[in-house]
């Protein structure tokens, strides 16, 4: 039951820092929204590699099966309510909507993400090796 939370908590906590980090994305230019959109998906996937860490490896791909069975829903979720159009017009009400662009430029973020997820998951299997007398 644990590892179903943590599936469940990681997929949430995954997509939601997706979109609420798009945010800013659309807002900032040059070299603040390059550096933001580099470590922001760092930090959160650093989180979560901190989470799926444990001795147990199996419960670790468990746990990463669940929070992508998870994610799947909650990003077609936000998708469909047009989560980030809705608070870019909250914010500032005569914005409209995203420029053509921002598709591509979204897709290659959400890319971006899910490698440093891939690379969080492979952390937290190669750090949980039970193998190794020195952990860190």
């Amino acid at each position: 039951m644990k590892v179903v939370i943590k599936g469940i908590l990681c997929g949430f906590v995954l997509i939601s820092a997706f979109f609420w980090s798009s945010i800013p994305l659309v807002l900032l230019n040059g070299a603040a929204m390059v550096f933001f959109s580099l470590t922001v998906p760092l930090i959160i996937n650093s989180a979560l590699c901190a989470l799926m860490f444990k001795n147990n490896k199996k419960s670790i791909i468990a746990e990463c099966l669940i929070s992508v069975l998870t994610a799947i829903p909650i990003f077609l979720f936000y998708r469909e309510v047009g989560f980030v159009d809705l608070c870019l017009n909250k914010l500032y009400p005569e914005y409209g909507g995203l420029p053509a662009d921002a598709g591509f430029g979204m897709l290659v973020y959400l890319c971006y993400f899910a490698l440093c997820y891939a690379a969080a998951v492979l952390a937290a299997l190669f750090l949980s090796y039970s193998g190794r007398e020195n952990r860190i």
